[in-house]
């Protein structure tokens, strides 16, 4: 025979079970509808930075890239490399002329010059010109030369931006050609071994 008191225990993990049902499903008692509320995350933008080795190279590092994003919304970050003592606009494209130099994570029609985050920018590395400009402001392939820059790290800012593009950093940076690898140690001469 079962006791009233295995019973009741009986009955009260019945009521325990029935109360975690009624609010799995949302709905206390007496809603009408659903209480389920979505909250979209906010759209994230990149972001980068560039810092100065002090060794004639630059070290670009982002972050929340998306190349392949619809017209519109698209997620990249630019590195304008201007001619010294130039200042850097609200915009990437008032910052495009004959002599402007840029890695992007966009191919701009040609390719995407960025590698990975964190790249190491010298001398020699891929950019895009546009050598025609403005009456053929078609973009080529070229390399960067040695050399003193104003650089232009832009961002694409998104729909909510005055120009669509936020200036993440501005500053003068010199570039040089990639310093000499340190040279292998001599090696040690070789005690020989008494062998009995």
């Amino acid at each position: 025979m079962i006791s009233t008191r295995t019973i009741g225990r009986l009955a009260a993990a019945a009521v325990l079970v029935a109360a975690a049902t009624v609010v799995s499903f949302g709905s206390p008692v007496g809603a009408v509808g659903s209480t389920t509320t979505t909250t979209l995350a906010p759209d994230v933008y990149p972001t980068g930075s560039l810092v100065d080795n002090g060794d004639g190279t630059v070290t670009l590092t982002y972050a929340n890239v998306d190349p392949n994003a619809d017209a519109g919304e698209e997620k990249n970050v630019y590195v304008i490399f201007a001619a010294a003592g130039s200042t850097c606009s609200d915009s990437v494209y008032d910052m495009v002329n004959g002599t402007t130099l840029i890695i992007s994570t966009s191919n701009f029609g040609v390719a995407a010059t960025a590698t990975a985050s964190p790249m190491l920018i010298q001398a020699g590395a891929t950019v895009v010109s546009f050598p025609g400009y403005p009456t053929s402001p078609n973009p080529a392939l070229s390399t960067l030369s040695a050399g003193e820059y104003q650089t232009c790290l832009y961002a694409d800012a998104g729909p909510d931006s005055d120009t669509g593009y936020a200036l993440l950093s501005s500053a003068p940076l010199a570039i040089s050609a990639a310093p000499a690898p340190a040279p292998a140690p001599a090696p040690e001469p070789v005690v020989p071994a008494y062998t009995g």
